[in-house]
Parts: structure tokens; sequence; C-alpha cells
């Protein structure tokens, strides 16, 4: 059994006999341990190890699970503001339970696009964290550069494996992009300035779904002046005609990157799009 589990059963026999302490913002909370350092402020970056719980103690979500600490900034917008009261108490290796509203912490502070269904919105969770350790600016930007390349190794590497699998012979464009035409259209050709009506498919590199989960595909109007769509996309339209029909492999460098997409789109996600030119003006 790990250190940092250790920590989370002892913070959960403490806290039958710590006082529960309410902030102005109506948030409760208990500080479970300390180690008598100075509190953190405003501005400060910090490490957590975390386990997220239902008012029943069924676990929602836990660092030590995914082996990866949560990282915070004491004093950010609003959503974060809701265990703000309580991390401004602690210091680094304190330990405590914050308990937020469900719906407003879920969707708010942990960017959840949707509360699971099994909770109710109105509920009490248990948010049990231990801070590990406190950032550096440059720490945190040295860490996120480190990660970002191990994750672009990976995106890498699936997309490798995948051409593999699906036997595709195309090779890549310069960008990265492959285009796999599997109808030649007989329209007009599109350009940087053509309306379109489109019919497509979208998915992760996994086979995951991320349109409507229309069998059909999902239809849409795209006007390639405006530049409104992902890179991928305007390259991928451009060697198309009307009633061309084409499987677009997109790599997150030409998608949404390393930040990703709200809760949609993962950092460094490839996607891969099925498409059906149906008009071209």
């Amino acid at each position: 059994m790990t250190k940092n589990i250790l920590y989370l059963l002892l913070a959960t026999c403490l806290s039958q006999c710590t006082p529960i302490k309410k902030a102005p913002t109506g948030l409760e909370y208990e500080i479970i341990e300390r180690q008598g350092g100075e509190h953190l402020k405003k501005g400060d970056i910090v490490q957590i190890h975390f386990s997220c719980e239902t008012e029943y103690d069924s676990i929602i979500a836990s660092s030590i699970a995914v082996k990866k600490p949560l990282i915070l900034q004491i004093g950010g917008d609003a959503a974060e503001n809701q265990i703000n009261a309580a991390l401004s108490e602690l210091s680094v290796g304190d330990s405590a339970i914050v308990y937020p509203n469900a719906e407003k912490f879920l969707t708010q502070t942990m960017k959840l696009r949707n509360l699971p269904t099994r909770i109710n919105p109105d509920s009490r969770l248990k948010f049990r964290l231990r801070i590990m350790k406190s950032l550096s600016v440059e720490e945190l930007e040295d860490m996120k550069k480190k990660e970002d390349k191990l994750m672009a190794e990976k995106e890498k590497m699936l997309i490798e494996e995948y051409v593999q699998k699906e036997q595709i012979t195309e090779s890549p464009s310069s960008t990265g992009l492959y285009y796999i035409e599997t109808k030649k259209g007989t329209g007009k050709n599109i350009t940087e300035k053509s309306k379109l009506k489109l019919s497509y498919k979208g998915y992760f590199i996994n086979g995951m779904n991320f349109g409507t989960g229309n069998e059909n595909g999902d239809q849409i109007e795209v006007d390639l002046s405006e530049h409104k769509v992902i890179l991928g996309w305007e390259e991928g339209l451009l060697k198309m005609s009307k009633g061309t029909k084409a499987k677009l492999i997109i790599p997150s460098g030409l998608a949404y990157g390393s930040k990703g997409m709200s809760q949609q789109v993962p950092p460094f996600s490839t996607l891969i799009f099925e498409i059906e030119v149906i008009d071209v003006k």
C-alpha cells in the first residue's frame, strides 16, 4: 500500500474527531493534519493528491489511482474558489477534507461536461486532499514541457500503429495529415472561398465516436473563407471536389493541439473523419 493511500486512510480516521469549519462562502471543511508550515496564499501553485467521493463514500475520482497529482493555483477564477477557503488555511504537507456542492464542484472546478447520473446535483461531496508540494512558475512550465513531449511521442506511436493496423498505404503530407480518398468526385473543385455542404463521421483513433452517433453521418455547412474549421479540415477539403468521399487522419497539431477542446477532445488527440462532399458553391 502506497504512502499516499495511507495518508488518505489516516485522514478518514482522524476526521471523526476534528471540527468542521465553515467559510464565509458557505463551504464546509475540516483540517485533518498540519505540518506547521506557512499558509498558502493567493497565487501559489500547489500539487495535491486527492480522492473525490460521494456522500456515501463511493469514489468518483482519485489522483492516486491514475498516478497523476492535481495542480491548482490558489485564488484562481470563481469556479476554483469553491475550495480556496480550505486551501488558504493549509501549508505543504497538510491534509483536509472539503465538502463542496456536487454539481458546482464537478462541472466547474473539475471541468466535467455532465454530472454523472448516479450523483444528486444537490448532494455534498467529500474531497480528501493532501498538499504534496509547492511549485514555482518555472517548475510548472518545465513540468508541462516534459509532459507535452511524452504525450506527443505517444500520439505519434498511436498513429503509426493505426496506419499499420488499417494497412494504409498513403503517405502523410508535410504537415502530418493522412488523406485517403475512397471515392473520387466528378463535380466542382473546392477552393479557399468555397461554401460547402458536407456529411461526416468523426471519431478518435481508438474508434470512439465524438459526433452525434448518426450512422449516416452528421451534416454541416462550411464557408472555407471564414477559416472556422480546424487546419486538418482546411488542408483535406482543398484536395476534394463535389461527390468526393475521403478519410482524414488528423494529428493534434492540425486539430486542438496540446490544449484540447473542453471535455470533448483531450490534449494531443488524433482525430479521424470520414467526409463526403455533398455540394460546392
